[in-house]
């Protein structure tokens, strides 16, 4: 569908341009993250990239029924780095395992069980999809996003510095620019995806911001 989406116009038009330049620019948020991992720096939570891989794939799916194209390219371009970070994280910690088929399978048994909610929200998403309305699929599955964010925004307020600001600050630059890339006459709902992008990411850089402003003033109130 895509393809022949592409096929019908023979002029690359700016919308096409921004997005492939918002999808480039999100997908390079990740290369100082995988880095880390490779290097041992960072250890990614499975669970979490686990149910964001479901819920891209998803997404992505969704809004390609809704007529989406040039807009496709944040999340199309960051697909295969999320694939990536899942599997990078799957496989953290198996070491010299002699059986990593059966202890990822543990794994992933473990992730199923203990976050039943969140797949059951995705689950509901695809049903909605498939049956009902894919406007009703993407605000489900941006919601599903948008509670794995709020977790983050809480930790680096208290924690500041537990995350590379540059990663998020790259995604949220490409949400904005994302928001550009939406055609004219395109349905409302379109702009929601990367409108979420530009409020969770920038919101998990400015929440480490203010923590760590706030450490430092409580710092100076115990030194006086």
């Amino acid at each position: 569908m895509l393809a022949a989406q592409f096929k019908q116009r023979e002029v690359v038009s700016v919308e096409d341009i921004v997005g492939i330049v918002a999808g480039v620019i999100g997908l390079l948020g990740y290369v100082p993250y995988v880095i880390s991992i490779r290097r041992g720096c960072a250890e990614p939570e499975c669970t979490s990239w686990f149910i964001w891989l479901l819920e891209y794939i998803a997404l992505f799916l969704a809004q390609l029924q809704k007529g989406a194209s040039s807009s496709l390219w944040i999340i199309g371009l960051q697909l295969p780095v999320v694939a990536i970070i899942f599997v990078l994280s799957m496989m953290s910690g198996l070491g010299q395992a002699p059986h990593v088929l059966r202890a990822i399978f543990h794994k992933l048994h473990k992730i199923i069980r203990e976050e039943a909610k969140l797949f059951l929200c995705i689950l509901v998403a695809l049903v909605a999809w498939f049956f009902v309305e894919a406007s009703i699929a993407v605000v489900i599955l941006i919601a599903v996003e948008a509670s794995g964010a709020v977790l983050t925004i809480q930790k680096v307020y208290y924690k500041p510095g537990s995350e590379a600001l540059s990663t998020w600050s790259c995604i949220g630059v490409a949400g904005f620019l994302g928001i550009f890339s939406v055609k004219s006459g395109s349905p409302v709902i379109l702009y929601a995806y990367p409108v979420s992008l530009v409020v969770m990411n920038f919101g998990v850089v400015i929440a480490s911001l203010l923590g760590a402003q706030n450490n430092k003033r409580q710092s100076l109130t115990t030194a006086m």
